[in-house]
């Protein structure tokens, strides 16, 4: 399992009729005047795809952690993901559209969303949060 597409918005909706996730506001820069700040609304989107067409369907534990410059974990979350195959043969994508509201960044600096599937990290996004 890799991951398509990483990044953080404004609003994320997924779609589940057609697949589509819907993305407004992808940004990776936060400017506040003062700190600590808390942003009003955030998503993080992921798109899981299979490596290889003859991938395990198996279930699989996926950890979403932020994390400051010194590594401290400010937010984690677990989930489960599946790549299922559909009645037609065809590998399903997984997706996820995790929303965070009001939360509070304690200083000037870059965070990092970082993606685990058990002890193998998948991939990274980061944020900069900056004096405005």
């Amino acid at each position: 399992m890799k991951i398509q597409i990483l990044l953080t918005a404004d609003y994320a909706t997924f779609d589940h009729a057609t697949g589509k996730i819907h993305i407004l506001g992808a940004f990776n820069r936060i400017f506040a005047k003062k700190f600590p700040v808390i942003h009003p609304r955030m998503v993080v989107v992921v798109r899981f795809v299979a490596s290889e067409q003859t991938e395990t369907t198996d279930s699989r534990n996926i950890l979403i952690l932020l994390s400051d410059e010194d590594g401290n974990n400010l937010f984690q979350i677990s989930s489960i993901v599946q790549l299922p195959i559909d009645d037609k043969g065809y590998r399903r994508d997984a997706n996820i559209v995790l929303e965070l509201n009001d939360f509070e960044f304690p200083q000037v600096g870059a965070y990092e969303f970082i993606i685990m599937e058990d002890d193998n990290r998948l991939g990274e996004t980061t944020i900069e949060v900056l004096q405005s």
